[in-house]
Parts: structure tokens; sequence; C-alpha cells
């Protein structure tokens, strides 16, 4: 889906990063609800219930 999109913040976090798109989902997904602060390994521990419904967006999206 990264290269496919040329998604530059999933290229990074997959090469660069934790690897954890579900928590870059949440992150990207949910401005208002995520401080722009928060690291992208924390969301999983912090906003667990934000990443589980970013899941959903990724699977409505990615066939």
């Amino acid at each position: 889906m990264a290269s496919i999109s040329n998604d530059k913040a999933l290229i990074h976090e997959l090469m660069e990063g934790s690897g954890d798109l579900h928590s870059l989902t949440a992150y990207m997904s949910y401005p208002d609800q995520i401080p722009r602060d928060t690291k992208i390994t924390e969301i999983k521990e912090k906003y667990h219930h934000l990443r589980q419904e970013a899941k959903g967006i990724e699977f409505a999206i990615n066939p």
C-alpha cells in the first residue's frame, strides 16, 4: 500500500520508524484526539481504542 500510494509518512514509518502502521493511521486519522507531539510508539498504549478504530479504516480502504 505504501509503495502504491507513494505516501511519504507510510514509507518513513516502515523504513525508519516503528513499523506500526495501525498507530500511524490512528495518528493521521484523529488529529483532534491524539496530540501532535505524541510519538507513534506511544499510541498503542495511550490511545488503544483509536488505534483499533484505525484498523477498520485501513481494512476498508485496502482491499
